[in-house]
């Protein structure tokens, strides 16, 4: 029995499995076969695994990803600041920009060297503003499957951005959380961690800056501490860019030692690399057991015709007759696909259900906050709050209609076992939409020259007011007020004036306040209706595609069993002979791989 000592050989033997698979299905005459386990080999050695920088501004995010890539890609400026989303990978040499705009759906095409004129706060922003730039370029490191996203700093820790990044990191396999080593860690900063750990698998703390802090081995020591203390599994290194640049430059390996950006690669490729590659070996072990009872269907066909020729006919018949089976199996009226449509109806009906719910409490919510506050002073956190609260649910959102998708894949599996099919389901991950650019109300803000002038004016009016009635009062009463009366009166009277003004002034604060908090949620509930419709028919439309293709390929391997088994009737019996003991042997290898597919994964479960 096979087995696998640590999880890091997993892909190694995976890969020399799905070679010797490579070439029994080419042999096969099934090139459709051999070209998918040439692809999922190709995924083992090279996964795509997006690891996603963040943290506060000016942390030095952009030098970390030049460092890793060896290049100059993404500016580093004092005073300028990553504005747009910018996404590296490996390929030609090309830059491709989407606008944050209605009117320009379409991205464009920009050459290489002006990547730093698209992502800063200085990108032109005539048209729409730059919200993603994709460059694509031929490097080293990101040709190990990696792809790198540098954020922009408003979207780490500033209030009411929190939920957002942290929904986000739904669709990522990794987060370089970057701090420098001019202090340790904040609160709101370890908080974070904290979510990012729930919400990514792998968190890597990247201490920056080291060459111009002489004091960084004490904040690391103490960050090392705060994290242990608040109960994370994040590693954390300290590095310095500036003198890996230097290092790269005069070709110094101890130079880029003491940068500690192999130290960083290294944790790249234990905590992000390697369980990547796992995980692609584990999916591919399941497309490779597919495959391999393919071609042992296939060829035990034509095996069986050729050794009992007298069989040939039934052989012939039943292969027709399972073609004929499965192609009712892949027409829309089959049964998997009813309860398919069936589960995704029921799956975005309760999602949206529980999306309007979450909405409803969090207008609720602020609507109890706003009206026992003066928005003026909590109008800030009042404003944060809803922005992480809906962010939150966009992402539990997407969670409910992803994990709603396996249970229906699984279903269908089990379903479709029951027609003899053995299949497996491969889904991408979604990607949360970004509710931020719903936020266009402006808030109450606090009190303004004009309001404390209208307060003024009141006190003095109703102050002016009060002496003049009282005093008209005495005056035909035959009283004599004094002064002191007087000043009495309308310091009663100009106080009733100026309580009765700020009320009106909080009033309207509130109501411009909820008027704020209605749009927004409003416009996130449209936005975001769509959005989940448009994600729920990609998820059905994978699994469709997905059942549906494998479906296909058990329809050729019927097709191709019975041409075949034609073929090898209608040579000399010398031949058939030479034919018939190919194909025992490649069965026995076939075999002999099943077996081995089964150990693997049994050992890696």
């Amino acid at each position: 029995m096979t087995t696998v000592s640590p999880a890091t050989d997993l892909p190694a033997v995976t890969s020399d499995v799905l070679a010797t698979i490579v070439e029994l299905a080419k042999r096969s005459n099934r090139p459709d076969l051999a070209h998918r386990m040439a692809g999922a080999r190709e995924r083992i050695s090279r996964p795509y695994t997006l690891i996603a920088v963040v943290g506060e501004f000016k942390q030095g995010k952009s030098s970390i990803i030049n460092s890793l890539v060896g290049e100059p890609i993404c500016p580093v400026d004092d005073d300028i600041a990553t504005a747009a989303v910018t996404l590296l990978r490996n390929g030609e040499p090309v830059v491709t920009a989407w606008r944050d705009s209605p009117e320009s759906a379409t991205p464009q095409v920009f050459p290489l060297e002006m990547v730093p004129r698209l992502v800063t706060e200085q990108q032109d922003s005539a048209g729409g503003r730059i919200a993603l730039v994709d460059v694509q370029l031929p490097n080293g490191f990101l040709a190990n499957g990696v792809a790198l996203a540098d954020t922009p700093g408003v979207g780490g820790l500033s209030p009411g951005y929190t939920g957002l990044t942290l929904a986000y990191l739904q669709a990522v396999d990794a987060v370089l959380f970057v701090t420098d080593a001019s202090s340790p860690l904040t609160s709101s900063e370890l908080s974070f961690l904290e979510r990012a750990r729930q919400a990514c698998p792998a968190v890597i703390v990247v201490l920056s800056k080291c060459d111009l802090f002489p004091d960084w081995r004490r904040v690391l020591e103490i960050d090392r501490r705060s994290i242990t203390n608040a109960g994370m599994d994040a590693a954390i290194v300290a590095v310095s860019a500036e003198i890996r640049a230097v290092a790269l430059r005069r070709g110094d390996s101890a130079l880029n030692q003491e940068s500690g950006f192999p130290a960083l690669l290294d944790l790249i490729g234990q905590k992000v690399l390697d369980p990547s590659r796992t995980t692609a070996a584990s999916r591919a072990l399941s497309e490779a057991r597919f495959v391999v009872s393919q071609l042992l269907a296939s060829l035990s066909a034509e095996e069986a015709g050729i050794a009992d020729q007298k069989s040939v006919d039934e052989t012939l018949q039943r292969l027709e007759q399972e073609q004929e089976r499965l192609e009712r199996l892949r027409s829309g009226s089959a049964r998997w696909q009813l309860v398919l449509n069936d589960r995704f109806a029921d799956m975005l009906a309760d999602a949206e259900h529980s999306f309007r719910q979450r909405v409803r409490q969090a207008g609720r919510d602020a609507d109890e906050t706003l009206e026992n506050t003066d928005p003026a002073n909590t109008w800030d956190g009042v404003a944060a709050d809803i922005r992480d609260r809906m962010a939150e649910a966009v992402s539990r959102l997407i969670r409910d209609l992803e994990a709603g998708t396996d249970e229906t894949a699984a279903a269908i599996i089990e379903l479709l076992r029951e027609d003899d099919l053995r299949l497996d389901p491969v889904l991408g991950r979604a990607t949360p939409d970004d509710i931020a650019r719903f936020w266009s109300g402006a808030g109450p803000g606090s009190t303004s020259f004009g309001e404390a002038a209208a307060s003024t004016w009141a006190a003095m009016r109703g102050a002016q007011g009060g002496i003049l009635v009282f005093g008209m009062l005495g005056g035909l009463a035959g009283l004599a007020l004094t002064t002191t009366m007087l000043v009495g009166i309308g310091a009663v009277f100009g106080g009733k004036g100026l309580l009765d003004e700020r009320k009106k002034q909080v009033t309207q604060r509130r109501q411009k306040a909820r008027n704020a908090v209605r749009q927004f949620l409003d416009d996130v509930q449209f936005e975001t209706s769509k959005s989940m419709r448009d994600l729920a028919r990609n998820l059905q439309r994978q699994l469709r595609d997905h059942f549906s293709e494998r479906i296909g390929e058990s329809i050729r391997t019927c097709a191709t069993a019975a041409e075949s088994l034609e073929a090898s009737l209608r040579q000399t019996r010398s031949a058939r002979e030479a034919r018939l003991a190919v194909l025992r042997k490649d069965l026995q290898s076939l075999k002999s791989v099943d077996a081995r597919i089964g150990a693997l994964q049994a050992s890696s479960s």
